[in-house]
């Protein structure tokens, strides 16, 4: 893509609602973290990425089921293409 206008220093270019971005918050996961709040606590402390690892490795696991899909499968072929 190129911008067909400048683009000024702060300028918003696009919206994306916080629904709309999987994270450890609006995983089905989540039910499951807020029951042991120490143990989340801690692993964000180690990093903010391993939540979200954490997160994309149960919803990978959760489309690899028959019995189940994730909302997010999409992003995870798309990313899965991408990186593999």
């Amino acid at each position: 893509m190129v911008a067909s206008e400048d683009i000024s220093c702060g300028e918003e270019l696009a919206r994306i609602p916080r629904c709309s971005v999987l994270c450890a918050r609006n995983s089905d996961l989540a039910t499951t973290m807020e029951k042991d709040k120490k143990l989340t606590k801690q692993l964000a402390k180690v990093s903010s990425w391993v939540p979200l690892l954490i997160t994309l490795v149960y919803e990978w696991a959760k489309t690899s089921r028959v019995s189940g899909t994730s909302q997010w499968i999409g992003i995870l072929i798309y990313s899965r293409n991408v990186f593999h």
